[in-house]
């Protein structure tokens, strides 16, 4: 049996495999798509209905309704000094708040939010 790219098939035909052997397999398929380690764990949890595990985060919005300034205002300082970088959190895909948009958002870790938290008391915002 040969494979659609034309070389020798590895597997004739599908062999029934237990649970730790099927995940052992997979794994070893996933290693060669050179997937980060936190998206080899998220597709092996979401097939398992397992929660992913993360730190907090934060949505702009979330800082702004803590420090009575706007979203705008934490993008607009966020921005300014850098702060959208994998040291102060991660992108997120998101669905917009007036449409059926995907976009990407920016969400704060705790040394993100402190930061910011920083900047606006320097600045005179709280």
């Amino acid at each position: 049996m040969t494979c659609s790219c034309g070389k020798p098939a590895s597997i004739l035909s599908p062999v029934p495999l237990c649970e730790q052997c099927a995940l052992e397999t997979a794994l070893s398929l996933l290693s060669q798509c050179q997937l980060s380690d936190q998206s080899v764990r998220a597709l092996i949890q979401s097939e398992l209905n397992i929660p992913v595990k993360t730190q907090e985060h934060f949505s702009a919005s979330d800082i702004a309704d803590e420090t009575g300034v706007s979203a705008q205002k934490i993008g607009r300082i966020s921005n300014k000094y850098q702060l959208k970088c994998p040291d102060f959190g991660e992108w997120r895909l998101t669905k917009a708040t007036n449409s059926n948009k995907q976009i990407e958002s920016f969400f704060y870790n705790a040394q993100g939010r402190k930061q910011i938290m920083k900047l606006l008391k320097d600045g005179g915002y709280t």
